[in-house]
């Protein structure tokens, strides 16, 4: 028995009569017609062949779901988030709001990286582990190099015209894939070469997802907010000199991570701060000995947590 419910030139419908009539088929099963509406086919003479009209897709359930996706993926296009099947990017296989999820947080990597690199580099690379789909690739890839470039070009970049745009810069942008299979979370590492090669990470526990490391740097937890990250000498002095700085400026300090290589040689810091730095503070914090650079960046907060990983939920700005 031959079941033909894909295509309807998968199946020859002449042959497929033809074996019928021979007795060499005992009978089949046609919803599909090289041309539909089909008025004509050579199956319809048979008492054996089951032919019925190709509309699965007007079922009530079946437009009952692409209802719900035409509304949704409608809605996220209006906010400018991620749409999953937008005609000229890849089909993603997440829903709308789980891909916006992690796209913002791509898009806020991608920001991140511009701050910390603000000259334009030769290229950007994304390095994944863990088991993700291209089109999920594409897509995290696409949001975080379309923030980074319009930082640095000062064009309007979308993830549509990211690689059009980049091409158009002279950046080259690349993505290196490791399917590591005993990961369940999966990690996205932005990476800009130049004099000082700098780093973003983001872990996704295929729920939430967080920016966990800077500069090669782990964090205690997710980035949100407004952040200021300095890159300094390990030398004692530093922290006191910026908490007081920040406690001048009226800054308040809501959280801080400090890590290092080795005692007296890189390091880095990143304090949660409750409002954006001002300038002048930023300016004082730079003239401090020891001090390599020192940015505000704004990502966003952190909302519908799990345990293990904070998520990040709207556009970054510097």
């Amino acid at each position: 028995i031959v079941m033909n419910v894909a295509r309807g030139e998968v199946v020859d419908q002449v042959a497929l009569a033809s074996a019928i009539r021979d007795g060499k088929i005992a009978g089949a099963g046609v919803d599909v017609y090289p041309s539909e509406p089909a008025k004509n086919s050579p199956l319809f003479e048979f008492e054996n062949v089951i032919v019925t009209p190709h509309t699965g897709g007007s079922s009530a359930e079946a437009l009952a779901t692409v209802g719900e996706m035409i509304s949704t993926t409608t809605v996220s296009a209006l906010r400018g988030y991620s749409v999953p099947n937008a005609v000229n990017m890849p089909p993603a296989s997440l829903h709308a709001p789980e891909l916006q999820r992690l796209t913002t947080v791509a898009g806020a990597a991608g920001h991140l990286l511009s701050v910390l690199q603000p000259d334009l580099p030769s290229g950007i690379r994304m390095m994944t582990r863990g088991l993700v789909s291209p089109d999920i690739v594409e897509h995290v890839f696409a949001s975080a190099a379309a923030e980074a470039l319009a930082r640095w070009s000062g064009r309007r970049v979308t993830p549509v015209n990211a690689r059009v745009v980049a091409a158009d810069l002279g950046i080259t942008l690349r993505t290196v894939s490791s399917t590591a299979e005993h990961m369940t979370d999966a990690e996205f590492t932005f990476e800009a070469p130049g004099d000082t090669p700098h780093y973003v990470k983001v872990a996704w526990d295929r729920q939430n997802a967080g920016i966990v490391e800077v500069d090669r740097f782990s964090l205690e937890r997710a980035l949100s907010g407004y952040v200021l990250i300095t890159h300094h000498r390990d030398q004692p002095g530093v922290v006191g000199r910026i908490g007081t700085i920040l406690g001048r400026h009226e800054v308040n300090i809501a959280g801080m991570q400090v890590g290092r290589r080795n005692r007296g040689g890189e390091a880095i810091m990143v304090i949660n701060i409750d409002d954006d730095a001002p300038e002048a503070a930023l300016h004082e914090i730079r003239t401090i000995p020891g001090i390599v650079n020192a940015v505000v960046v704004s990502l966003p907060q952190a909302v519908g947590s799990t345990p293990s990983m904070p998520a990040l939920a709207s556009n970054a700005r510097r």
